[in-house]
């Protein structure tokens, strides 16, 4: 089970990614995968075509990967939230 602060991490990443997509051409993409601890994060800056490539794509694996890796995340979408 991930610890609080990585879980809170991960839900500012889902909140963020909420707002981006609720205002903005922008359209993010997570994808949780609870059994392993692990996500993946696709940003279409453009916003999501059928079979459009993305600009930004990550892989976390959250058992393994370091907070900065999350906060840099944060950081971008807070970017793209505040446009």
């Amino acid at each position: 089970m991930l610890n609080k602060n990585r879980r809170e991490k991960v839900l500012k990443i889902m909140d963020l990614a909420m707002i981006i997509n609720s205002k903005s051409k922008n359209t993010v993409t997570i994808n949780y995968y609870g059994a392993f601890e692990s996500f993946d994060i696709k940003i279409y800056e453009k916003g999501y075509k059928n079979k459009s490539d993305d600009d930004y794509s990550m892989d976390m694996d959250l058992k393994k990967d370091d907070d900065l890796v999350l906060d840099s995340v944060i950081d971008l979408l807070t970017l793209l939230a505040n446009k």
